[in-house]
């Protein structure tokens, strides 16, 4: 099941302010995101013509690649099973590039 595009950018922008919160409710609201299969939908944001979008896609996608390297991924020490997923969409070569922008 994936969010429509209609609520995803305030989601994002949401998730991106949360970064000042506790980490354990950081963590439970990417995975409850992350559970609605927002990765994609997310990434082709960065597509987006707007730069507040890109902002703010890039905010979400950016606390989402923190979790993950907090959380690293089970039995793969130092691994971002988020950047395997935003990799598998082409999502994070965008974020890169948006990043040395």
């Amino acid at each position: 099941m994936c969010i429509g595009k209609s609520i995803l950018l305030p989601v994002c922008s949401f998730l991106a302010h949360w970064l000042s919160l506790k980490m354990t409710k950081v963590l439970s609201l990417c995975r409850l995101i992350l559970s609605y299969d927002c990765i994609e939908p997310m990434c082709a944001l960065l597509d987006a013509r707007g730069t507040q979008i890109q902002a703010v896609a890039l905010d979400a996608l950016g606390v989402i690649l923190k979790i993950g390297e907090t959380i690293g991924r089970p039995g793969h020490e130092g691994g971002n099973k988020y950047a395997d997923l935003m990799s598998a969409v082409g999502g994070l070569s965008k974020y890169e590039r948006l990043l040395r922008q």
